[in-house]
């Protein structure tokens, strides 16, 4: 028998005493399960035009000059969206103005209703 247990975000193996490991198979599978959960975060930045749309963990380009971009105002942002791992349907992002170095905003999504916060500033100096 490989492991008897699985962790519970990404199903890695976890032995107990009696287990006799097939250690290329389930060394294989586990670094598979990694790479799948891991390997694209942070690895590229991705534009979209409405930062409601964004679904996976991980680093965006949102324009805010496009109707309904649903950023805090009409700039380009970096966007940081981050999904609750514990209660599925929350979230939050976190915007950093591309131009202002001196702005920075955060919001959240509720699994409850499935909407998005108001932007709430977290920075925003002097510029404002």
């Amino acid at each position: 028998m490989s492991s008897s247990g699985k962790t519970s975000n990404i199903g890695l193996s976890q032995f107990n005493g009696s287990d006799k490991p097939k250690w290329g198979q389930d060394y294989n599978a586990d670094m598979r399960a990694i790479d799948a959960a891991f390997g694209g975060l942070g690895a590229e930045t991705k534009t979209y035009s409405n930062a409601n749309d964004i679904r996976k963990n991980g680093f965006y380009n949102v324009c805010g000059e496009l109707a309904n971009s649903n950023v805090p105002n009409h700039h380009w942002y970096t966007i940081i969206h981050m999904n609750n791992l514990g209660v599925p349907g929350y979230a939050r992002q976190v915007a950093f103005n591309f131009f202002l170095v001196d702005e920075i905003y955060t919001r959240q999504r509720s699994s409850n209703t499935g909407n998005w916060s108001a932007w709430v500033p977290i920075l925003a100096g002097r510029n404002k």
